[in-house]
């Protein structure tokens, strides 16, 4: 949940899996109580001052802006127009600056949006697949199962039943 709300506050998802992949490594060698409280408030404070650290983030504001247009419009078609105009920058700047804010092209990070939304969606069975695409704003069946796949490694049908 730290880390999850530490990316959706801009941090960058590449170190903050660096940083998980060690710490659970870590936790596997903690013993005690004690050294697990320490622990955790370490980790508590690692993850509130990488939140927090907005040197890291130099547009941390049109970056944020940026993310909370695609959370907000994910079931829809989103263009990068339709970002540059909302965030008043232009198509080529607003590209460049999000990707080496967030590590993500705009088009990855709408598509990592849709497929987080589209797992939740294939929890319910009684949920077509195509609906599934169309209510997180893939244009087809064929294409949601493409990047689907590219993303999870399986497919929504396999993800479905691995998941039910």
């Amino acid at each position: 949940l730290l880390s999850r709300a530490t990316v959706d506050a801009g941090a960058n998802i590449h170190q903050v899996f660096v940083a998980n992949t060690e710490y659970l490594h870590q936790i596997s060698l903690i013993q005690t109580l004690e050294d697990l409280s320490a622990w955790l408030t370490g980790v508590l404070h690692y993850f509130l001052n990488y939140t927090f650290d907005y040197p890291t983030i130099k547009h941390s504001d049109v970056v944020y802006k940026c993310i909370d247009y695609i959370k907000q419009n994910y079931d829809r078609k989103i263009t990068l127009d339709d970002i540059a105009v909302y965030v008043s920058l232009s198509r080529s700047y607003l590209s460049k600056l999000f990707k080496d804010e967030t590590g993500y092209s705009l088009f990855s990070y709408i598509n990592h949006v849709r497929i987080e939304k589209s797992k939740q969606l294939l929890l319910d069975d009684t949920i077509s697949l195509v609906d599934v695409a169309g209510l997180c704003g893939f244009e087809d069946q064929s294409y949601f199962t493409k990047v689907f796949k590219e993303n999870t490694g399986m497919t929504p049908i396999e993800y479905r039943k691995t998941q039910l």
